[in-house]
């Protein structure tokens, strides 16, 4: 019997040159190189990723609503420079709209807001804030007229906000940008998702197959079932880690050539937390689908049951989404936070929206670790019970053979 670390980078090896040598896997590399160097482009190449969203007006509009409107779309350090765009008509104003001069039209004299879609006050895009902005300051401007202000008390009352601060308990400063976090989060979840069911469907395939051709027998012969189950798996995660570094390298290429509106600022420790919960949810998910593989004699019934293994980690994402558009943690995102199998997605969610006490993120990474393990441990009997005595239940006692019956 081999020496347990000798034994597990034996099998590990072995998987990797299996997977290296696979087409599949070249394959599905290239066409996720391909899908995120487009997704990362595409806003680039659609040339509005970053452009400043444009604001006119019909009608004369005096010097204070126009610095509070030109406020809404323009740096600060070029607001005393900037002029807000007046047109003719109402006619030239909808010819604007639907030739993309400009997102927003303002109607001074009818106090309305005319855009060239219609807007979703369910939406939190770029454009639908904008709005809302607007809106906001015409109400003020309108309600200052209708109390009789005069314009110099009106320009006092506009100006006065500038002398309000924010601070924060939890931090240095109270206005951060976590539009580069939520992003990342993003990507690190889907890239959760994708990995572990190609992975998760590698590994049944693997395991099917050896148990299949009875090469198992002859690994076991060499190594413990938990050792080569603990191989199957570190093995298969170093090609894992190795297309995950490769596509995230791919995004940050593309990001610096496109100049995307993907935020290359991005909190170098919060992407190697991501990181950690790719590795963390990959030996989460691999390891449930060897044990499915290791209780299941065909594909098919493999397959009817990995949607079992793949419904909370499907759940998880399809519940944290309302989270993430929206921006708010809410008390479901927390729960799922510190729940194995879900963890792997709503963690990162819940880290680039808040911040996370500690013991809520120990809690979360020892429930993934034990998971791990004890899924491992389960899978390694059940594994080498389907293949040394497959007529056995895997869940029944130890078996002794006699010394020199055969293993089948």
């Amino acid at each position: 019997m081999l020496e347990s670390s000798g034994a597990l980078g034996l099998v590990a090896r072995r998987e990797v040159r299996e997977r290296l040598r696979s087409g599949g896997c070249w394959i599905s590399t290239w066409l996720s190189l391909a899908a995120v160097v487009l997704a990362v482009a595409a806003p680039s190449l659609r040339g509005h990723d970053a452009a400043p969203l444009r604001l006119g007006a019909v009608g004369a509009v005096d010097a204070g609503l126009q610095r509070q409107l030109l406020a809404l779309v323009t740096p600060a350090d070029s607001l005393d420079l900037a002029t807000l765009p007046t047109l003719v008509d109402e006619a030239q104003a909808r010819a604007a709209l639907r030739a993309r001069d400009v997102d927003v039209v303002v109607v001074v004299a009818t106090n309305r807001i005319i855009t060239l879609d219609p807007v979703d006050r369910s939406a939190t895009d770029r454009r639908t804030s904008l709005v809302y902005a607007v809106e906001s300051v015409l109400a003020s401007a309108a309600a200052f007229q209708a109390a009789g202000l005069s314009a110099a008390a009106i320009a006092k009352v506009q100006a006065s906000a500038d002398a309000v601060t924010v601070e924060a308990v939890t931090s240095s400063t109270a206005v951060i940008d976590r539009s580069s976090r939520r992003t990342t989060a993003a990507i690190g979840a889907a890239l959760i998702i994708v990995f572990s069911i190609v992975y998760g469907a590698w590994m049944v395939d693997g395991i099917l197959e050896e148990k299949s051709s009875r090469v198992a027998e002859l690994l076991l012969t060499a190594v413990r079932p938990a050792q080569l189950l603990r191989g199957k798996v570190v093995g298969v995660g170093m090609v894992a880690l190795a297309q995950g570094l490769l596509l995230a390298a791919a995004a940050v290429g593309a990001a610096t050539i496109f100049s995307s509106a993907t935020s290359l600022r991005t909190d170098k420790l919060f992407v190697l937390g991501v990181l950690g919960w790719f590795l963390l949810g990959y030996g989460c998910y691999a390891s449930a689908f060897a044990l499915l593989a290791a209780v299941s004699r065909r594909h098919a019934e493999a397959q009817g049951a990995a949607l079992v293994v793949l419904a909370p980690l499907l759940s998880a994402a399809a519940l944290v989404v309302p989270a993430l558009v929206g921006q708010r943690p809410d008390r479901l995102l927390r729960v799922l936070s510190v729940l194995p199998f879900t963890s792997v997605v709503a963690m990162p969610v819940r880290q680039s929206l808040e911040r996370v006490p500690t013991l809520d993120l120990t809690v979360a990474v020892a429930g993934l670790a034990a998971t791990v393990a004890l899924l491992v441990a389960i899978a390694g009997r059940a594994y080498g019970r389907s293949v040394l005595d497959p007529t056995r239940p895997w869940f029944a006692g130890r078996h002794r053979r006699s010394p020199g019956s055969s293993p089948t």
